[in-house]
Formats: C-alpha cells, sequence, structure tokens
C-alpha cells in the first residue's frame, strides 16, 4: 500500500515547487545524486513558534509548511503524520487533508497501533475520542494536554499540573503549581517521563518519581526519535537523557518521529523536478 495517497502526493508535488530555489534542498538533492544510497531510519517533524512545520534532515531543517494556528500534538495515523491544535481541526500534515472537525480545541494526541486518540478540551473538562470508529472513550474534569498508553493503561497530564493514571483514576504525580500544565508524556523503555514546565521527570511507579532534566525553558513535547528520548520546547530541542543540545534557537511546540519513507517521497519528488529541469 501507497504511503501517500494522491491527495497527498499532489500537495508534496507543491511543497516541491516551492522549493525549487532552496538551497538546503539543493544541496540534499546532489549528495542523494552522488550516494544512491536510500536513507533509513527516522525523522524528526516538528511545529516551530513562527508557525512553521519542518522536518529536520540531519543537521538541515526542511520547510514543509506555514500554518495559520498553533499545532499542540502531532502523531503518526494511517502512515502519514497527523497534527491539531487551538482551532480544533485534525489534519494531515503534508496534504492539509481534514481527517477531523472537532468543537473543541485538541490539545494532545496518541497513537496506538491503528487508532488513534486524542484530547478533546473546553474550559472545564475533556473528553477522549477514539479514531477511526469517532467514538468518545473517556472524560475528566480537567483539560488533558498530555495523553500517552504506558504498560497497557493511559496516563494523563492536565492544565494544573497532574499526570492521572486513566483506568485508576488516580494521580501518580501531583502538580506543585496549578499554573504550570503537564505538557508532555512519553513511555520509553518501560519508564513513563512525564513535563511540568521547564521540569522533565521519569515515573518509575505510581507515586514514585525522579528529577531527570531541567531546562531554559517550558518543556512543550517529548518523542523517541531512533530509539532515544528527546525533548522540545521554546529552547529548541535536546537529547533528554544525555542533555545534548540536536537544535538551538528555535521555539518548538510539538514533535513526531515519522518513517524517511515520507520524507523521501518528498525529496524525491524535488529530485525528479530539478532533473527534468520543471
Amino acid at each position: 500500500m501507497e504511503i501517500l495517497g494522491n491527495r497527498r502526493k499532489g500537495r508534496l508535488e507543491e511543497l516541491a515547487r516551492q522549493a525549487e530555489n532552496d538551497p538546503v534542498f539543493k544541496e540534499i538533492f546532489e549528495e542523494k545524486q552522488e550516494s544512491k544510497v536510500e536513507t533509513k531510519g527516522d525523522e524528526i517533524l516538528m511545529f516551530a513558534e513562527d508557525y512553521t512545520m519542518n522536518a529536520m534532515w540531519g543537521k538541515d531543517v526542511l520547510l514543509i509548511g506555514k500554518k495559520t494556528s498553533i499545532i499542540r500534538a502531532m502523531a503518526m495515523y494511517k502512515g502519514g503524520v497527523v497534527a491539531a491544535g487551538d482551532e480544533g481541526i485534525i489534519y494531515d500534515s503534508f496534504s492539509g487533508d481534514v481527517v477531523k472537525f472537532c468543537s473543541r480545541s485538541v490539545l494532545a494526541m496518541c497513537n496506538v497501533g491503528e487508532k488513534l486518540y486524542l484530547a478533546m478540551n473546553s474550559d472545564k473538562e475533556s473528553l477522549i475520542f477514539q479514531l477511526p470508529q469517532n467514538i468518545a472513550v473517556d472524560r475528566l474534569k480537567q483539560r488533558i494536554t498530555a495523553l500517552c498508553k504506558h504498560k497497557g493503561q493511559f496516563y494523563y497530564g492536565t492544565e494544573i499540573g497532574n499526570i492521572v493514571n486513566a483506568k485508576k483514576n488516580e494521580i501518580v504525580y501531583l502538580g506543585d503549581n496549578q499554573k504550570n500544565s503537564a505538557n508532555a508524556l512519553c513511555s520509553y523503555k518501560n519508564v513513563l517521563y512525564c513535563s511540568v514546565f521547564d521540569k522533565i521527570f521519569s515515573i518509575c511507579s505510581d507515586h514514585y518519581y525522579d528529577l531527570i532534566a531541567v531546562r531554559p525553558g517550558n518543556v512543550s513535547s517529548l518523542c523517541i526519535f531512533n530509539g532515544k528520548l528527546h525533548d522540545a520546547g521554546s529552547y529548541g530541542i535536546y537529547e533528554t537523557l544525555t542533555n545534548v543540545p540536536v537544535r538551538k534557537n528555535i521555539g518548538v511546540y510539538a514533535l513526531c518521529s515519522a518513517p524517511k519513507s515520507l520524507l523521501e517521497e518528498y525529496l524525491g519528488l524535488l529530485t525528479n523536478k530539478i532533473k527534468n529541469g520543471n
């Protein structure tokens, strides 16, 4: 099955036309022509504070598109990367196709197999929806800002900084400042990691946690990329457990690790365009 549908390919062709004179793309094109080696592994897609959707290709940042509202969450779904945020619309990051219109803002998403779980927020509560069935599976009397499945159970991060075990309806981490939301959750090597404002914690078991790192700004996202945990926020992107900066001087709202094949498709269209002189 093709990774990208016809409409997504059309969007990629449009992006390739826009990027025709981009020196970064030309350099990558030349490298691809010389090496003839197919890339492997994953790449990071990120939504920056200047409302641009980007992909990190090695040390380069490739512009994927410009958005009109803030993206709070991204996730893999049906072979592509979907994005959602304040306007309450879930759409394909490459094609722009709408996946779902929501009546509320979407601050968190989580992919589990073929299913996508999303937190639809109102002023006082959140509904957890599941796609493709398009059904509500849970409700919480707080706004959910992070969502993750860990060891077979769902965990929610809330706007007042709490981490909640959904099945037990129990707080496993109590935020010390109700002005700071728990913006990110990620399950990595049997440990649940969470971020509250500028701090990143590991929750080894319910009610037991360790401070892992403190960043120079708000931590907005956690993501596993090429087998390592990464965090991102107003300060850029770091490799979490080693504290090594991956990208500085760029504010990031959301991260998602995606197969290189998605970007290969994008670059392949650009390569053909440059080769054909169109």
